[in-house]
């Protein structure tokens, strides 16, 4: 039994066949517009495209691909927005907490890769669970927060989608 098992991987190691089933381009992006037709949320469609546009052959189709999340994700601005100003409000009260809110934001904007933001350790605002959750959530989504003269603005990471896909 355990020299079939052996050779059956063997052969699917040689072969390089794909363990976890055929995709061709057309259909990765077939689901993006499914998922963008039934709203699903950009954080979902982010983590499909992490694992499945490494095997995209076509460059043009490529760029299509994250030139239409590119326009789903600024669609949605506005209301993420609206989410964090409310998450700031309620969760940020000192000026402690603030300035460690703008250190956290400048590593996440210089972060370009799904699985660093996912994995990413918030070393300065640790103990404040709730807007750990939420920037991670807005990070993941594809979005990052600009600060300008002590504001912070929500925008589609371009840097991100561009360098990571």
């Amino acid at each position: 039994m355990k020299k079939i098992l052996l050779i059956l991987l063997l052969v699917i190691l040689y072969s390089n066949i794909d363990i976890n089933g055929y995709c061709d381009d057309y259909y990765i992006d077939n689901k993006l517009n499914r998922f963008i037709e039934n709203k699903v949320d950009s954080r979902y469609i982010l983590l499909y495209l992490n694992y499945n546009y490494k095997s995209i052959e076509d460059k043009s189709l490529k760029e299509t691909i994250i030139d239409k999340f590119i326009l789903y994700n600024e669609k949605y601005l506005d209301l993420y927005q609206t989410q964090f100003d409310n998450m700031y409000e309620k969760n940020v009260k000192n000026l402690q907490t603030k300035q460690n809110l703008k250190s956290e934001l400048n590593i996440l904007n210089n972060i370009y890769s799904y699985d660093d933001i996912n994995n990413h350790k918030f070393n300065f605002i640790d103990n404040k669970p709730n807007i750990v959750r939420d920037l991670k959530k807005i990070y993941l989504r594809g979005y990052k927060i600009i600060i300008n003269n002590n504001k912070f603005k929500l925008t589609v990471n371009y840097d991100f989608l561009k360098k990571a896909y």
